[in-house]
């Protein structure tokens, strides 16, 4: 069995418009989860540079986001993040660091 890990995809990947460069992306699983103790924020400019890119901001410096998994019949919470959630090969996470931008090595050591 390979080793996987989970990524949560929010902003272009969400929309799954950020995955079409990483075609095809071997997703084992994907659900929706609510993230708790952040926010929705800007950062740097996009590749396109026409536009900033999404970023999550904690909301309590040193607490870490929590992820809940949700139904699709889970109703809108105005105090959570919804998100998504993919469960892939670990060496799938190389693909996903350069197209955010990311030191691929230092991606990969979050998984260890």
């Amino acid at each position: 069995m390979p080793q996987i890990a989970t990524v949560v995809a929010y902003g272009s990947l969400m929309s799954g418009l950020g995955l079409a460069s990483l075609a095809p992306l071997p997703v084992h699983d994907a659900h929706r989860v609510r993230l708790a103790g952040c926010r929705r924020g800007f950062g740097k400019l996009s590749q396109y540079g026409d536009r900033f890119a999404m970023v999550l901001e904690p909301t309590r410096p040193g607490t870490p986001i929590r992820a809940t998994r949700i139904e699709p019949e889970t109703p809108r919470d105005d105090g959570g993040v919804d998100a998504l959630a993919l469960t892939l090969p670990i060496s799938e996470l190389a693909r996903i660091a350069q197209r955010e931008g990311y030191r691929a090595d230092a991606f990969l050591a979050l998984a260890r």
